[in-house]
């Protein structure tokens, strides 16, 4: 379940990393994105944490 348990932090800053499960729905969220911007986006930026 989304926002249960602990997540990963950053070693530098201690704040809390998004997973790659939560970006994609995120961004799956996100008015105007259908799937051919989503599959754009994660071929342009590599990952959609990094979108």
């Amino acid at each position: 379940m989304i926002g249960v348990g602990g997540g990963s932090r950053d070693a530098a800053t201690g704040r809390l990393r998004a997973s790659e499960r939560d970006c994609w729905i995120a961004l799956s969220l996100v008015p105007g994105i259908g799937p051919a911007s989503f599959a754009q986006l994660l071929r342009r930026h590599g990952s959609a944490v990094e979108a």
